[in-house]
């Protein structure tokens, strides 16, 4: 059975625990140890409910879908989203700069493989030299990301992505084959990289007016 706790205050001491088991059934919501409420199924998640706490406050948890790739839990105190939430800015752009960090990974890791004695196949396939600089790229986006909260680094690594994914699909048409399979996991890359600039963008507005000329 899945659990995931969501806390009510900064402090991290007052907390809730969403528990649901395959295809979210028996969702249960609990907050020190007692029966909040529950939702029975996929079709009611999707739907929502609105919960009234021990001590009077409001909370409303709903299954969200952004895209047909993106789902997750969004949990409201009083209206206002919580830390942790699918559409939480601070969890969108947490989500995109792990994308970041996985396709720098993925593109220096492949790129260094292919370099290997024996590995022609891969470099006859393009792998090579041109896979670790676009992955020190990535990861040099995912520092300025990371330390900027930059929107703009989120675009930049999507651009990239895009046209890499384009790319792709030319030389697989070429080649004869298809491109299906990877298409899936690249749309689900893209979205996100999207989310994970929207939410930068809001974290950044948050944040006190840093330098002029920082992005």
């Amino acid at each position: 059975m899945a659990s995931k706790i969501f806390y009510l205050d900064e402090s991290k001491q007052d907390a809730i625990v969403l528990k649901w088991g395959l295809l979210w059934r028996n969702f249960t919501i609990h907050k020190d140890g007692q029966l909040i409420g529950s939702l029975h199924g996929t079709t009611e998640l999707e739907r929502g409910d609105t919960f009234l706490l021990p001590d009077g406050r409001s909370l409303r948890v709903q299954l969200t879908r952004k895209f047909v790739f993106s789902q997750g839990l969004d949990v409201l105190l009083d209206g206002q989203t919580l830390p942790g939430s699918h559409t939480h800015p601070q969890q969108q752009f947490r989500q995109g700069l792990y994308t970041l960090l996985f396709l720098a990974v993925v593109n220096i890791g492949l790129g260094l493989l292919a370099l290997l004695p024996g590995m022609l196949m891969l470099r006859q396939m393009g792998f090579g030299s041109g896979l670790i600089g676009a992955g020190l790229i990535y990861a040099g986006l995912a520092w300025w990301a990371w330390s900027r909260k930059s929107a703009a680094a989120m675009y930049c690594a999507l651009g990239l992505f895009v046209l890499d994914f384009v790319a792709g699909i030319v030389l697989s048409t070429t080649a004869g084959g298809s491109a299906t399979g990877a298409m899936f996991m690249r749309l689900f890359i893209g979205v996100l990289l999207l989310n994970g600039a929207q939410g930068a963008k809001v974290l950044r507005g948050q944040q006190e007016p840093v330098a002029e000329g920082s992005v």
